[in-house]
């Protein structure tokens, strides 16, 4: 893994974690490289888009997911839903 890969996994956790936030409040609250896969992709680059903003991630042939959602919580409306 190069670092340009490197950087695209960090922005894309980073941004997948930015659009969960502002769409349902979300909160991971478990994040290491032990909940974090990585695997191959053809796909070239990643977008994203929160309600203020859009963008797109080169992805260097590597796409990030994230694993383990038993510590996270999510808030709709007044209601806080825990996994």
């Amino acid at each position: 893994m190069d670092i340009f890969q490197s950087l695209s996994l960090v922005l894309q956790t980073a941004s997948a974690l930015a659009v969960a936030e502002c769409a349902f409040g979300f909160e991971h609250r478990d994040l290491h490289l032990g909940n974090w896969l990585i695997r191959p992709t053809e796909k070239q680059w990643l977008s994203y888009s929160t309600r203020q903003w859009r963008w797109s991630i080169p992805t260097f042939g590597v796409q990030a997911f994230l694993i383990d959602f038993t510590m996270s919580r999510i808030q709709i409306g007044q209601c806080y839903i825990r996994y």
